[in-house]
């Protein structure tokens, strides 16, 4: 309950810099990350596609959050041209390679959805989300003994955490 509060104080922020400075696409990610997160997916949809707009299509971080929103509404084409547009233009950071993973699985083409979901939990091998991720790719390949190895690396990350005991 306290999250959501501080996420509607922040959006409130963030529309008010907006207001003050219309080109900050900065801005507008950070509204598009506090509707997601409020669960808001069309209206965060909309202030990532207009960061992206603003930043002339150089902001990674609006392709990140675009990734997530279009897989959590099960759009995985679109997902994964926004992952591929984000590790193009960062293709060091994990997020563009797990939105990629993700998006792929979600599209049902789980050999290559293995790549770029390792290559996430390598630069990020401390997000467990990474590790689940994976395990449901190796056990949708039939690669069971990687599918307990990412089952282990997640138990390893969050023992207590909310999915350890089915994990287990």
């Amino acid at each position: 309950r306290r999250l959501l509060v501080l996420q509607d104080a922040f959006l409130g922020q963030f529309e008010r810099a907006i207001r003050e400075y219309p080109g900050f696409y900065e801005a507008y990610t950070q509204v598009g990350l506090a509707r997601t997160n409020l669960g808001d997916s069309s209206d965060a949809e909309k202030a990532f596609r207009k960061a992206i707009e603003l930043s002339q299509e150089k902001y990674a971080d609006a392709y990140a959050g675009l990734a997530v929103v279009l897989s959590n509404e099960k759009h995985f084409p679109d997902a994964e041209a926004a992952a591929r547009k984000m590790i193009e233009l960062s293709p060091n950071d994990w997020r563009g390679h797990g939105e990629l993973a993700r998006a792929l699985h979600g599209l049902q083409r789980f050999q290559e959805a293995e790549a770029p979901a390792d290559l996430a939990a390598k630069l990020a091998p401390d997000n467990p989300t990474l590790q689940l991720l994976r395990s449901s790719i190796h056990l949708q390949l039939k690669n069971l003994p990687a599918m307990i190895e990412d089952l282990d690396a997640y138990l390893k990350l969050v023992p207590t955490g909310p999915d350890a005991d089915r994990m287990r």
